[in-house]
């Protein structure tokens, strides 16, 4: 993973991955990553109950 310090421009991106419907409830997964001139910094993936 690349270091981020002060002063540096992250980029966040993210996208769906993943759409499921149970019932009244609605799920959508998402990875992300953040950016920076030396590489990808940060990553992850979240999955958000909608109902």
């Amino acid at each position: 993973m690349a270091p981020n310090t002060p002063g540096d421009t992250m980029v966040m991106q993210g996208r769906v991955s993943d759409l499921e419907s149970s019932g009244n409830e609605n799920l959508v997964s998402v990875d992300f990553a953040g950016k920076n001139n030396l590489g990808t910094h940060v990553t992850g993936s979240a999955t958000l109950a909608i109902s």
